[in-house]
């Protein structure tokens, strides 16, 4: 204030006003541009730090990929031939027998499965292996197992091979059919599973039918394996509904499809 009270005495009265005028313009000026480098200095900052975590997080991911396929690499290599090595064995033992036993078929056909299974796993852990994942040719694997085991005959209808859905999503959704089918297996006592998988609008539709006796649909008596397909369903963003009686039970899938892009 004393500078300014100095300031003004230099100056002729009559240009009083104007002067003020000028020095607040020019404290203003200054008091912006301290304001805004002030901002400027922030945003950098601020970008900065946000490249840092970006380059961090591309780091991580980097690792958790690689530690993933390293992962899927070992179940390929070395789980995966354990078990391929051990169907061989069955399937030695089961040409030295005139009339092998049911449970060893049933056996190998498990066997089967459990290959189909950590192949599947494996690609998941492997995206460039998980790019190629499809729900009805896999789907065709498991039915084709299943089948030759004369137990229950499966049947999938499909009006288009090429299911509309990334290939993450179609192997959470292979693992929802799956479990399905392995309820059907151990409870139901069914001949037959059917499923009909087709798109309507916007909507991809699932249908599970089976013949079995049927189960008690009621949250009381829901098992974890139904828990886990609506876990599962729900992560896909969709809805799963179950009705059951002694006629047999149907199982409803409904999947949000993205817009075509054009």
């Amino acid at each position: 204030m004393h500078f300014i009270h100095l300031a003004l005495l230099q100056v002729s009265p009559g240009r009083h006003a104007s002067f003020v005028i000028t020095s607040a313009i020019a404290v203003g000026t200054l008091a912006l541009l301290i304001v805004m480098q002030a901002i400027i200095f922030s945003l950098k900052r601020k970008k900065a730090l946000l490249y840092e975590e970006a380059k961090l997080m591309l780091s991580r991911l980097a690792v958790q990929a690689e530690t993933a396929k390293q992962i899927g690499d070992e179940l390929h290599d070395n789980i995966g031939q354990l078990l391929t090595t051990t169907k061989m064995f069955i399937d030695i033992a089961g040409t030295k027998l005139a009339s092998p036993p049911a449970t060893l078929l049933l056996a190998n056909a498990s066997l089967d499965r459990a290959i189909s299974e950590l192949r599947c796993v494996s690609s998941m852990l492997d995206k460039e292996s998980m790019a190629g994942f499809n729900l009805h040719e896999e789907l065709l694997k498991e039915a084709g197992l299943i089948n030759k085991t004369g137990k229950m005959t499966i049947e999938i209808i499909c009006n288009d091979s090429s299911i509309p859905l990334g290939p993450e999503k179609q192997y959470g959704l292979s693992r929802v059919l799956k479990e399905s089918i392995q309820n059907v297996q151990r409870h139901s006592e069914a001949a037959k599973i059917t499923i009909r998988i087709f798109r309507e609008q916007d909507l991809l539709k699932i249908e599970i039918k089976d013949d079995g006796k049927g189960f008690d649909t009621s949250e009381t008596y829901v098992g974890i394996g139904i828990k886990h397909m609506r876990d599962r369903v729900r992560a896909l963003n969709g809805t799963i509904s179950f009705n059951s009686s002694h006629l047999g039970t149907c199982v409803n899938i409904l999947l949000p499809l993205q817009p075509e892009k054009t």
